[in-house]
């Protein structure tokens, strides 16, 4: 039997491993402030642990441990479930007993490989068992690049700009280890896979880790952000500097009308207005008791009520309106319209059009 050796790839892997082990401590270490970083941390370890065993794999390092080592390689399932609950909580969502039934398919897999390893001369999985396995992981990560993108997409005017871009991008990091993973398992089907291209997949999943350890360094609010509720605690702004530069916003945004540009951004309004971002953010949140993206939300949809009540705007369409009143497209400016009026816009426009206008005054 051939010696277990490791090579300059199997090390660097294992030292990309050990970074994430590394990184999970410190999100979990975080995880008190902000309970996001509990599934975050999750799927580090899932890339670090998946990483030990193709090491072990390739190295022969995994014949001289137990057969129940081959359950590590059904850690994928778990990714797509674990990146679905930190977007889900990252835009303020609660995660609900049903959301826990996303772990059945890694339970379920993961049991039948821990009972085969444990027969007395364990198969593994039958070719065609271990087959419809791997198509089953492609299509379960594939379905999770579009629940997440789905999420991320119905909740852009609900979050912050900088945590919808962080999402996007673990969209793109996902969609990238779809591609690999899927195909590593194509080349190999069409007996087409080259030495060089089998670490391809370790290479995508040290270098998710590591741009998650740089990104965390880089923008640190995104894995703490209750840091900013500590840090508006320790300002220095009195509740009377806080009002007259919350009526100077106010005045700002009704006079300029800033909110109709579709791109707006809390950096953007901060220098129009002459006062720091960290400032604004204080300020909306304090005083208007909303995110940046509500607290604008809120000027358009003023705006576009009363361009549902002009009469002399009988004909125009809602999808319109939307645009003229700065939001990207009619599903974000539906969702907003309801979550401040309690009803659609199709719904408000009609009770205008008909002239109900002791019911539009309680919208």
């Amino acid at each position: 039997m051939k010696e277990a050796t490791l090579d300059t790839w199997t090390s660097l892997f294992l030292l990309a491993a050990a970074q994430g082990f590394f990184l999970t401590v410190i999100l979990l270490r975080k995880s008190k402030g902000d309970k996001a970083n509990i599934p975050l941390s999750g799927v580090v370890v899932v890339f670090s642990l998946t990483l030990c065993y193709y090491v072990g794999s390739w190295t022969g390092f995994n014949r001289n441990l137990p057969s129940t080592i081959h359950v590590l390689n059904q850690l994928i399932l778990l990714i797509g479930p674990l990146l679905f609950f930190y977007s889900k909580m990252l835009v303020g969502r609660k995660l609900t007993g049903k959301d826990y039934w996303h772990l059945a398919p890694f339970l379920i897999i993961s049991g039948l490989a821990v009972l085969n390893s444990l027969q007395p001369y364990p198969t593994y999985y039958s070719s065609i068992v271990h087959s419809s396995v791997t198509i089953f992981k492609n299509l379960h990560l594939i379905l999770y690049n579009w629940l997440i993108l789905s999420l991320v997409y119905k909740a852009d005017q609900q979050v912050s700009h900088e945590s919808r871009s962080w999402l996007l991008r673990l969209v793109v990091l996902l969609s990238l280890f779809t591609l690999s993973f899927a195909s590593y398992y194509v080349m190999v089907w069409g007996e087409v896979l080259k030495v060089e291209y089998d670490y391809v997949v370790a290479v995508v999943m040290s270098s998710i880790i590591y741009y998650i350890g740089y990104y965390g360094y880089r923008h640190s609010v995104i894995f703490n952000r209750a840091k900013m509720g500590k840090i508006y605690q320790k300002s220095t702004l009195t509740d009377h500097s806080l009002e007259v530069l919350y009526q100077k916003v106010y005045t700002h945004l009704r006079s300029r009308k800033s909110y109709l540009q579709n791109d707006l951004r809390l950096a953007d309004l901060a220098h129009e207005i002459g006062i720091g971002s960290h400032q604004l953010a204080q300020i909306i949140h304090q005083k208007a008791k909303a995110s940046f993206p509500d607290f604008i939300n809120k000027f358009r949809i003023e705006d576009a009520k009363a361009l549902m009540k002009d009469p002399d705007l009988r004909e125009t369409k809602i999808i319109h309106i939307a645009y003229g009143c700065g939001f990207n497209d009619k599903v974000s400016f539906n969702n907003a319209f309801k979550k401040f009026t309690g009803v659609s816009p199709s719904e408000y426009k009609a009770y205008a059009l008909a002239g109900r206008q002791s019911q539009l005054k309680s919208f």
